[in-house]
Protein backbone atom coordinates (compact mmCIF):
# COMPACT_ATOMS: atom_id res chain seq x y z
CA UNK A 1 0.00 0.00 0.00
CA UNK A 2 1.25 3.33 -0.96
CA UNK A 3 1.14 6.59 1.32
CA UNK A 4 -0.70 9.67 -0.35
CA UNK A 5 2.00 12.50 0.49
CA UNK A 6 -0.20 14.75 -1.49
CA UNK A 7 -3.79 14.04 0.51
CA UNK A 8 -1.90 13.88 4.31
CA UNK A 9 0.07 17.20 3.38
CA UNK A 10 -3.38 19.25 1.88
CA UNK A 11 -5.09 17.82 5.09
CA UNK A 12 -2.40 18.59 7.84
CA UNK A 13 -1.82 22.19 5.75
CA UNK A 14 -5.41 22.48 6.62
CA UNK A 15 -5.45 21.82 10.15
CA UNK A 16 -1.92 23.85 10.37
CA UNK A 17 -3.38 27.04 9.43
CA UNK A 18 -6.67 26.46 11.74
CA UNK A 19 -4.29 26.05 14.46
CA UNK A 20 -2.33 28.86 13.55
CA UNK A 21 -5.52 31.29 13.48
CA UNK A 22 -5.94 30.12 16.86
CA UNK A 23 -2.26 30.61 18.08
CA UNK A 24 -1.81 27.38 18.41
CA UNK A 25 0.49 25.84 16.23
CA UNK A 26 3.50 25.76 17.66
CA UNK A 27 1.71 22.52 20.19
CA UNK A 28 0.75 21.09 16.77
CA UNK A 29 2.79 18.00 15.09
CA UNK A 30 3.20 16.29 12.15
CA UNK A 31 2.68 13.09 13.88
CA UNK A 32 -1.25 13.90 14.23
CA UNK A 33 -1.42 12.43 10.58
CA UNK A 34 1.93 10.75 11.04
CA UNK A 35 3.77 12.64 8.53
CA UNK A 36 6.83 13.06 10.96
CA UNK A 37 6.95 9.69 11.60
CA UNK A 38 7.10 8.58 8.03
CA UNK A 39 9.77 11.02 7.09
CA UNK A 40 12.00 9.80 10.59
CA UNK A 41 11.92 5.86 9.30
CA UNK A 42 13.42 7.20 5.73
CA UNK A 43 15.70 9.94 7.04
CA UNK A 44 17.56 7.75 10.20
CA UNK A 45 20.18 8.63 11.48
CA UNK A 46 20.82 11.51 8.73
CA UNK A 47 18.65 13.99 10.72
CA UNK A 48 20.20 15.89 13.23
CA UNK A 49 19.26 18.79 15.34
CA UNK A 50 20.52 22.49 15.86
CA UNK A 51 22.75 21.28 18.64
CA UNK A 52 24.17 18.59 16.52
CA UNK A 53 24.52 20.45 13.49
CA UNK A 54 26.54 23.53 15.52
CA UNK A 55 29.12 20.27 16.61
CA UNK A 56 29.23 18.95 12.87
CA UNK A 57 29.68 22.25 11.55
CA UNK A 58 32.54 22.82 14.01
CA UNK A 59 33.91 19.58 13.39
CA UNK A 60 33.71 18.99 9.81
CA UNK A 61 36.57 17.94 7.65
CA UNK A 62 34.58 17.11 4.54
CA UNK A 63 32.16 19.25 2.55
CA UNK A 64 28.52 18.30 3.95
CA UNK A 65 25.01 18.39 2.41
CA UNK A 66 22.27 19.54 4.74
CA UNK A 67 18.64 18.80 3.94
CA UNK A 68 16.71 21.58 5.52
CA UNK A 69 12.69 20.98 4.88
CA UNK A 70 9.19 21.43 6.92
CA UNK A 71 7.49 18.15 7.43
CA UNK A 72 4.20 20.35 6.23
CA UNK A 73 6.04 21.28 3.14
CA UNK A 74 4.87 18.81 0.40
CA UNK A 75 7.32 19.56 -1.73
CA UNK A 76 9.70 18.30 1.21
CA UNK A 77 7.82 15.40 1.80
CA UNK A 78 8.01 14.41 -1.36
CA UNK A 79 11.39 14.89 -1.81
CA UNK A 80 12.41 12.98 0.70
CA UNK A 81 9.73 9.81 0.05
CA UNK A 82 11.13 9.84 -3.42
CA UNK A 83 15.30 10.80 -3.06
CA UNK A 84 15.34 9.42 0.73
CA UNK A 85 15.85 5.56 0.59
CA UNK A 86 18.46 6.25 -2.29
CA UNK A 87 20.67 9.28 -0.32
CA UNK A 88 20.71 6.67 2.45
CA UNK A 89 22.24 4.12 0.89
CA UNK A 90 24.76 6.15 -0.90
CA UNK A 91 28.07 6.06 0.50
CA UNK A 92 28.48 9.55 0.88
CA UNK A 93 25.66 9.23 3.18
CA UNK A 94 27.59 10.54 6.79
CA UNK A 95 28.21 13.49 4.69
CA UNK A 96 24.30 14.07 4.53
CA UNK A 97 21.75 15.31 6.92
CA UNK A 98 18.40 16.47 7.28
CA UNK A 99 17.68 19.02 9.78
CA UNK A 100 14.55 20.27 10.66
CA UNK A 101 13.62 23.92 9.61
CA UNK A 102 10.91 24.36 11.89
CA UNK A 103 13.34 23.79 14.63
CA UNK A 104 15.82 25.89 13.94
CA UNK A 105 16.67 28.71 16.14
CA UNK A 106 16.32 32.65 14.70
CA UNK A 107 20.14 32.97 14.69
CA UNK A 108 20.61 29.99 12.56
CA UNK A 109 17.85 30.43 10.22
CA UNK A 110 19.29 33.76 9.78
CA UNK A 111 23.03 32.65 8.95
CA UNK A 112 21.91 29.85 6.77
CA UNK A 113 19.78 31.88 4.92
CA UNK A 114 16.48 30.18 4.56
CA UNK A 115 13.84 31.53 2.28
CA UNK A 116 11.77 28.49 1.96
CA UNK A 117 11.62 24.57 2.31
CA UNK A 118 12.89 22.73 1.01
CA UNK A 119 16.34 24.20 0.70
CA UNK A 120 19.60 21.88 0.29
CA UNK A 121 22.94 23.50 1.11
CA UNK A 122 26.51 22.30 0.68
CA UNK A 123 29.00 23.72 3.56
CA UNK A 124 32.69 23.34 3.05
CA UNK A 125 34.77 21.62 5.56
CA UNK A 126 37.14 24.18 7.52
CA UNK A 127 33.55 26.60 7.66
CA UNK A 128 33.03 27.98 11.03
CA UNK A 129 28.96 29.00 11.80
CA UNK A 130 30.00 32.57 12.40
CA UNK A 131 31.13 32.68 8.39
CA UNK A 132 29.58 29.77 6.93
CA UNK A 133 31.55 28.90 3.38
CA UNK A 134 28.57 27.25 1.83
CA UNK A 135 26.41 26.89 -1.34
CA UNK A 136 22.70 26.10 -2.24
CA UNK A 137 21.76 23.40 -4.48
CA UNK A 138 19.19 24.64 -7.23
CA UNK A 139 19.60 21.58 -9.61
CA UNK A 140 17.16 18.97 -9.76
CA UNK A 141 15.63 16.85 -7.08
CA UNK A 142 17.46 13.50 -8.66
CA UNK A 143 19.88 11.70 -6.27
CA UNK A 144 23.07 11.82 -8.85
CA UNK A 145 22.34 15.63 -8.95
CA UNK A 146 22.39 16.06 -5.59
CA UNK A 147 25.74 13.81 -4.87
CA UNK A 148 27.89 15.46 -7.87
CA UNK A 149 26.94 18.71 -6.48
CA UNK A 150 27.98 17.41 -2.77
CA UNK A 151 31.00 16.10 -4.49
CA UNK A 152 32.05 19.17 -6.68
Amino acid sequence: MTIDYRKKYLKYKIKYLEMKEKKQHKKMKGGELKIEEDLDKIMGEMKIDNNSFLKLIKNNTEDILVIIYAHWCYHCVNMIKNIGSKLKSNSNSNRIKYLDGTKLTEELKNKLEIQGFPTIIKISKGSDINKLNKKEYEGPREVDDIINFLDN
